[in-house]
């Protein structure tokens, strides 16, 4: 009996912590859901976001690249050192707002320092520096990559993107560095304690390696140089299909990481600060900045992410999908528009035949020249849906004859947050009812015919170029198209009319069949948003996987790093 109990405690606990397991999972996904671009200065078009975590992948390869950085050989008046470092890490600033600084962390591998101490009146003997940890603020700065430079072709190598653009580089400036003021905190000197002018000399030793490495940095700015990012002169050039998308202007700060449960933010290395960001806030179609910095809405990352590219539903649905010129889903408003045949000639006295031919569907309206009149509009109170209505009706009643006639449209798109999924939905109507009093009694007939549609978009990542957009058709595209069977009237006998209702239905089957479908699709097939790709200089980029659709419509990528391999 006790081995039953111990049993259902232990089947019970593994339960318990799987359920743990995938609140956890299911808070981590709410959570990157939740994330907005909006400041009350307004709205960023796009923001790159890297992890704290993906930024020393790249510091590590730097190391490999220029194995400079790992050595430091200083002779000066306060002292010697000759010591091995690791590679150097970041922790950016998140707990003091402090948002464009990074704390950085100098890990000594091996070594020996001797400094100045008064207490001695002399230099100390050989202190070994085995696992020393030197962490102290610096400053991020952004400057032009000169064109014509190795560094600026390396760099547009790796964008591989063509067009008019400068490239901004992103980069520690070393020459701010507050080793004065290090962090003692999340410094570590070992077993070994420092007397006060002990610890003045070397400050003093490293001050004179900061500015030795801001000297080498001056001369090969790829050594302190976080990532690079384009910016488009002539957004066209970049982005012939999309011009919209290339960003043409950016800032950058950092932003906090909240695990499920917490409330307060943590900065430093390793778990701690792992997942905070460092945001490229870019703005397209050369908009100006907000002014404002972008405050904590949810998580750009999850732990297992390198980064995040959010493309807000302004830019990739409002300015794109659904833009006016060079149309792409408005084009399936304007080949499903029912309209009303304007020139009806209707005479007295003169019996209709073929009432449906009023009734038209598609291209050659008078709307035709107005492309803005075929635009879908967000529905009020929702970041994820839009709706595209229109209905008509007109009436035809000279002596002895009266001809109605209707039509409708309501196509809608929705998007599904937390998939890459995107509904349209469409609806065609169209209806006329004919009448006549040339007999002793009234005659006439009436029929209604509905055509509806449903297709489905999905985002798919394209590992060396970004993301596409899928029209996923059926073999036939023609066949989304379900047209129902007309109703139909006739009296008083239901023998004086011709069989205008099946009329009615082939016309709009035929009509409808005409959408551009695949014309459509191939439009969609294009690279969305290589413009926006963000390169570091160790020697790889990011590649996009995962896109889906966060609560407010906007459009999230993972990015994940490719890099140098560093073991």
């Amino acid at each position: 009996m006790r081995f039953l109990c111990s049993q259902a405690t232990s089947t019970l606990s593994f339960l318990d912590l799987y359920q743990h397991i995938l609140n956890e999972i299911m808070s981590e996904i709410k959570k990157r859901l939740e994330i907005s671009l909006y400041t009350p200065s307004g709205s960023f078009s796009e923001i790159v976001a890297v992890s704290q975590k993906a930024i020393n992948k790249n510091l590590d390869a730097l190391l490999k690249i220029y194995p400079e950085l790992g050595e430091i050989n200083i002779e000066a008046h306060d002292g010697t050192m000759s010591a091995k470092l690791a590679s150097g890490q970041v922790a950016l600033h998140i707990t003091d707002n402090n948002r464009g600084m990074v704390d950085y962390f100098c890990t000594f591998k091996s070594g020996e320092v001797s400094v100045w101490d008064d207490n001695l009146n002399d230099f100390t003997a050989p202190i070994p520096m085995t696992d020393w940890v030197f962490a102290f603020a610096v400053n991020m700065g952004s400057a032009e990559v000169t064109q014509g430079t190795d560094e600026y072709d390396q760099a547009a190598s790796a964008l591989n993107q063509p067009g008019d653009y400068s490239i901004k580089r992103l980069y520690l400036d070393f020459s701010s560095n507050q080793i004065a003021s290090f962090n003692e905190k999340a410094s570590s000197f070992g077993d070994y304690k420092f007397s006060e002018s002990g610890l003045n000399s070397f400050k003093s030793i490293m001050l004179k390696w900061g500015s030795t490495v801001a000297k080498g940095v001056e001369r090969e700015p790829r050594k302190a140089t976080i990532g690079y990012s384009a910016q488009a002169n002539d957004p066209k050039t970049v982005n012939k299909a999309a011009p919209t998308f290339p960003p043409t202007s950016f800032r950058f700060q950092n932003y906090e990481y909240l695990a499920p449960g917490q409330s307060d933010p943590t900065d430093g290395l390793g778990a701690k600060g792992d997942s905070n960001v460092l945001l490229y806030l870019e703005m397209t179609q050369h908009l100006d900045l907000p002014k404002d910095m972008l405050t904590y809405s949810g998580n750009f990352v999850t732990p297992s992410m390198d980064g995040t590219i959010c493309i807000s539903k302004e830019v990739f649905l409002e300015s794109y999908l659904l833009r006016d010129t060079a149309p792409l889903l408005n084009m399936l408003n304007q080949y499903t528009y029912a309209w009303i045949k304007p020139d009806r000639n209707i005479h007295a006295s003169q019996r209709i035949s073929d009432p449906q031919q009023y009734l038209l569907v598609g291209p050659g309206s008078p709307r035709d020249g107005d492309p803005s009149f075929f635009s879908f509009s967000p529905v009020q109170g929702s970041s994820t849906q839009w709706e595209w209505s229109k209905s008509n009706h007109t009436e035809d009643s000279p002596k002895e004859i009266k001809l109605e006639l209707w039509t409708e449209n309501s196509n809608s798109l929705e998007i599904n947050p937390g998939t890459n999924q995107m509904i349209l939905n469409g609806r065609t109507m169209l209806h006329f009812k004919n009448q006549d009093w040339f007999d002793l009694w009234a005659s006439g007939c009436e029929s209604k015919v509905t055509g509806t549609w449903t297709i489905e978009l999905t985002l798919n990542s394209v590992k060396d170029g970004g993301i596409e957009i899928s029209l996923n058709l059926p073999n036939k595209p023609t066949d989304i198209f379900d047209v129902g069977e007309p109703s139909y009237d006739e009296w008083p006998f239901g023998t004086l009319y011709k069989p205008y209702a099946e009329k009615l239905k082939n016309g709009l089957v035929e009509d409808l069949t005409k959408t551009p479908l695949l014309d459509i699709a191939e439009q969609l097939q294009s690279n969305l948003s290589s413009a926006s790709r963000f390169v570091v200089p160790g020697g790889g980029t990011f590649f996009y996987k995962d896109p889906i659709f966060n609560n407010n419509g906007d459009v999230l990528i993972e990015a994940e790093y490719d890099g140098v391999d560093v073991d």
